[in-house]
This record gives C-alpha cells, structure tokens and sequence, in this order.
C-alpha cells in the first residue's frame, strides 16, 4: 500500500505538549492557603463545559506521586528525591503523613460531587519504596475522601523486583488492580547506556506471577534510544508481549534538560538518540508490530490487548472538552480542578514544610480562559486519536487546519469528529505544535535547554553539531532560503534577549540550570 503524502514538517522531533500550559507558562505561582482553594471556573469556560459534557471523556483521574527510587535511570526527568537523607523509613513515614494530610484537607475545601473516578494511578519515582502498609493507607484515605467507582482501575507502578515476594499479594489485598512497569529496552548494551537497573530475568518472573494471579499490567518500552536499532525494539516488543502484557506504552526518546542522558549527549560522552528518519522508523515499526501482536492504540502511545489502560486515557483532561477531574497528591504532581491547572511543588522537602503548615503545596498554576481551555481540548484530543468536530470547527483557523490534516492523509473526518490516521499518529506532536500560539511555542522551547545552551547548541548545528538541535534548527527555520534564514536569525536574537532575563532551561519537573528555581515560600 503506498505510503500517503509526507506531511508538511520538516523534521520528526520528538517534542510534544503533555499538558496545556505546561508548568513553566502557567502564570500564578506560589502555594495558595487551605481557605482559598480551589478557585471557581471562568465563567465562559463553565458555560462551554457544560454545553460540551456530552462528549466522551477518558474519565476522571486521581494521581499521587511518589518522589522515591532504588535507581535513578539516565534519561528520566520526572522529579524524584536522591539525597541520601530521604532514603530512610523515618522520611518516607513523614511523606505519607503529609500525603494523608493533603488528601484530607483537599477533601474539607473540594466537595466532590461528579461522577466517580474511574482511575487511581500512583506513579513517581517508584510507589513501592513504600511499604504494602502505607500503600493501603493512602488508598484507604482516598475511598474515603472522594467517590471511587466500583470497577475503578487502580494501578502501581514498581521495578519489577519488588514484587517478587509477599509484597506483591500485600499490594493486590491493599485494593490495586493492575501493576506497570518499565522496561524501556531489553538489548544489554542500551541498557547500559541508560542506567536502567533490574535483570531482565525478574521481569519475566514478575509477569509470570501477575498472570498466575490474572492481574493485568502494563510494560513501558522506548524508542529512540541512544544505540537503539529498530531491529532490537522488534525483538523488545516481541518478547514484551509474549509475557502476556495487556498494554505497552511506547515512548520516544527525548533529550530533556536536567537529565544525566542530556549532559552525556552534549558533552559526547554518550551516543546521540536517533535522528528524525529514524525515529520515524521506528514509530512506522512499532505501529506495524503492535498490529501484528494482537494490540489496538488507545492514545498516540498506548496500546492495550487484554488490558483497559484508562490512565493514558484519562491523563491531562481524558479528551472531549478535556475538563474532567484530576486530582493530584505529590511533588511535581500535575492536577485540574474546575477549569485551572496546577502542579505541586517539585521538591520533596518543600512539599512536607508547605503541607505542615497548611498549605495547598502548588509551585505554579492557572484557571483556563475560554481561548485556552477549547486549545487544550484539541491537543489532548490529539493526544487520544480523537478530536471532537463541535471543538475544531469552532474556530475558522482550526477549520482550515483541519482540512489541510485531511489533504495530508493524518486525518479521517467523522460526522462527530476527526480522527487520526496511523499516519496521523505517527506525527501527532507535530500536529499539536500547529495548534500552540507561536509565544507559546518560545516559551516550550525552553525544554531543549536555556537560552545560553541552545544558542551554544545552535552554534554547533550549523558545523555538525547534535542531532536534535541541528533538526529543530529545520523545524525553526521552517523553509530553504532567504526566510529560513531571516526566522533562525529572529530566533537566535530571542534567545540572546531571553538569556539576560531569565538563563534556565525546562524540563517535565520545572526550570533546571539557574537559579530561582525554588517555589515562592509563604510569609
């Protein structure tokens, strides 16, 4: 079957908007008093919320992070705690303690009263640093705070050793249904590379007792990796599901800010990640293979067989208007509260103090407008393959954006909606950049370093330089010839007058690389 017509972006990065703003454009900072939370929606967004409740949604979610880990992988960016004064049972005591107090002064000023939530999802770091104990409080303390549906799919992540004892029947008992964890890649020699820990013996003995016990659960793989052959993810995606995993999730690599992969790439002592061609190779494979081994994608990177897999579903608004509930307990954890935005503190230290002294823990956050609330709905329909046509033909430049997705073979319109292709999917964080306003498009840039890093980075490309930055050089400059060259130079002097302002980068957790990093402290 020939292959439809290239869409029109220049290069296959693997940068995409995971929530809408993401944390670093959100515009109020700084905790917020017990007694002044939450806020109440913006009036035209309730009113749009309401006439758009009969799409269907992911579900409402409640996630808590766990800031702790027995190893800490290369390429992960996600906050978690590696001083060695919070690795002992005292600390990981007193973060429970605080988790319970925030559970329970979120349910005194939130009263609750939609539909239950279908998703609980404790996610870190890794949760099962935790005890079974102080796992089964914490849900004890959620069933009793919010509605939990009956059917509710509550998963744990873990490294895969930590379930081959009693643990894991002392979770199961606790009330978890479902267990994730991360594989990333099986081929040793990456693994090196990555810092990834555990054997690949004890996943394999994990999955056999989690299906003698029918316990669906979920492997983590990427793509992309430094080293990475399309080749060794077949071999990775054919032994993954031979297990009897019910859902993958396959992420691309992506060279974040902050991480010990990105200083190794930059100072040469690790591999480049794999250029744009290949990444789109390996997007192609995993699309082909999946198919091939019984799965269907639910998200731009899931796919389930015999699993549900609501949390991809449900993750940053859960798709159509994308105003479902989602309530957050842990550093750096992200939320959505009646139409504002928010994220915790990533710091475990300043979490415990902010919580002790009754405050909602919140580095940063914003009640949506009407503009910005209907913009987020399209990138996280894209988000799930699915974008309802009442949200995009409401806008005459979406409109067009639309019909141009349609022309270039990453859309199918729908009667209700438009839905993406596997072309479509394949490209999607490409799509959901056409949707950002370019101020804000400035402003995420900041996530392939700051502004002294890029410029030395940009200075690179143009002699050889990093694979990623010489590709984004294509995607800022957009075009040959004398505009592409006009756009980089624009580029370029935006970075020097950002520099002077503010030098930090940006990653998932917050700013990185300066200083003022650190939340506003209440008086």
């Amino acid at each position: 079957m020939p292959q439809p017509p290239q869409p029109p972006y220049p290069a296959l990065l693997p940068f995409q908007v995971f929530d809408y703003p993401i944390a670093h454009l959100m515009r109020e900072k700084g905790p917020v008093p017990a007694d002044a939370w939450p806020p109440r929606a913006d009036p035209k967004v309730a009113a749009w919320r309401d006439a758009t409740s009969h799409l269907p949604d992911g579900g409402n979610l409640i996630y808590v992070h766990v800031p702790f880990c027995p190893f800490f992988c290369h390429f992960c960016f996600l906050y978690k705690s590696k001083a060695a004064s919070d690795r002992g049972p005292a600390r990981r005591e007193e973060f429970v303690q605080a988790l319970l107090r925030h559970i329970a002064m979120l349910a005194r000023r939130h009263r609750y009263d939609g539909p239950p939530f279908t998703t609980i999802y404790f996610g870190g770091g890794t949760p099962t640093e935790l005890t079974p104990s102080q796992l089964k409080r914490i849900l004890a303390a959620l069933g009793s705070a919010f509605p939990i549906a009956g059917d509710a799919e509550v998963t744990l992540e873990s490294v895969s050793s930590h379930l081959l004892d009693d643990r894991l029947d002392a979770c199961l008992e606790a009330g978890f249904t479902r267990v994730s964890f991360g594989v990333q890649t099986l081929d040793p020699a990456v693994r090196r590379r990555i810092g990834r820990g555990e054997s690949i013996e004890s996943y394999e003995r994990l999955a056999e007792r989690l299906r003698g016990r029918n316990v669906p659960f979920n492997v983590d793989l990427m793509i992309g990796l430094p080293g990475q052959t399309v080749e060794s993810f077949a071999a990775d995606v054919r032994r993954t599901s031979a297990w009897g995993t019910g859902s993958v999730d396959i992420y691309t690599y992506w060279m974040v800010p902050g991480s010990r992969m990105y200083d190794g790439v930059l100072s040469q002592h690790i591999d480049d990640p794999a250029d744009s061609d290949r990444r789109l190779a390996f997007r192609v494979a995993a699309k082909r293979l999946m198919k091939e081994m019984g799965f269907r994608p639910v998200a731009t990177e899931a796919y389930v067989r015999s699993d549900t897999n609501r949390f991809m579903q449900s993750t940053f608004g859960g798709g159509g208007n994308a105003q479902a509930t989602s309530l957050a307990f842990g550093p750096s954890a992200f939320g959505f509260i009646n139409g504002t935005l928010h994220r915790d503190v990533p710091d475990l230290h300043e979490y415990l103090r902010l919580i002790d002294r009754g405050y909602f823990p919140f580095q940063c956050r914003q009640t949506l407008d009407l503009p910005t609330a209907r913009r987020r709905a399209v990138l996280m329909g894209i988000q799930r393959l699915t974008v309802p046509r009442v949200i995009m033909d409401a806008q005459a430049p979406w409109r067009r954006l639309a019909d141009r997705w349609v022309e270039h073979g990453l859309v199918v319109a729908r009667p209700e909606s438009y839905d993406l292709t596997d072309w479509g999917a394949t490209w999607f964080n490409l799509m959901q950049l056409e949707v950002v306003p370019m101020r804000e498009r400035l402003g995420m840039a900041g996530m392939m370093g700051s502004p002294s890093q890029q410029l030395a980075r940009l200075a690179g490309a143009e002699t050889g330089g990093d694979v990623m930055m010489r590709e984004f050089t294509r995607t800022v400059s957009g075009r040959p010839g004398l505009e592409g060259r006009l756009r980089l130079t624009a580029y370029k002097n935006y970075l020097r007058l950002r520099r002077v302002v503010d030098d930090r980068a940006f990653n998932f957790a917050g700013a990185v690389d300066g200083p003022g990093t650190k939340p506003e402290r209440p008086a």
